[in-house]
């Protein structure tokens, strides 16, 4: 169950983050290429934690940091 619970706060914090960023990109339109690189640097970020940490870890890892 703790596998679990540590995926589902992972998509809620990325759900999230997504909706923040769409707000701000209505918001002003000149953000949008900040919030294209905000989105990029996110993915990597998680792309990096997911090879540091091993299966599912790599969830429980990302959310904690």
């Amino acid at each position: 169950m703790n596998e679990v619970n540590k995926k589902d706060h992972f998509w809620s914090f990325f759900l999230i983050f997504i909706c923040v960023g769409h707000v701000q990109f209505f918001r002003n339109k000149k953000l949008r290429v900040s919030l294209m690189y905000s989105e990029l640097n996110y993915q990597i970020g998680f792309l990096e934690h997911h090879n540091l940490a091993k299966g599912n870890n790599a969830f429980g890892a990302f959310v904690l940091i």
